[in-house]
């Protein structure tokens, strides 16, 4: 009975931690804005084509609430209540390829 009970604990212990995890690793607004940027390129490599960012993206992210502008794509990628804001913003040159990739992290009120 003694162990039963230990070994639920144990278990309770594993999945709280794994979770934790899983939330961190997911999660831009509790990651650095490099490390963001980092596994965007990895999914956007410079080059990309335009058209297939913002299928992407219209898909996964928010679009803000201003207008992007034609050679930039911008998209709120994560956002606790309004506090952090976590905004990718793709470049592209006239061939509608992708040459540069920022991302932003905002502090709100």
């Amino acid at each position: 009975m003694q162990k039963d009970k230990i070994n639920f604990k144990i278990s309770v212990l594993v999945i709280v931690v794994i979770s934790l995890f899983l939330i961190w690793e997911t999660n831009p607004t509790l990651q650095s804005e490099r490390r963001i940027k980092k596994a965007i390129v990895k999914r956007f490599p410079i080059g990309t084509d335009r058209k297939e960012i913002v299928d992407f993206a219209n898909v996964k992210y928010k679009v803000p609430s201003y207008k992007s502008q034609v050679m930039y794509l911008d998209y709120i990628i994560g956002e606790i209540n309004g506090v952090v804001v976590v905004t990718v913003t793709w470049e592209f040159n006239n061939k509608n390829k992708l040459i540069n990739i920022e991302v932003q992290k905002d502090y709100g009120p």
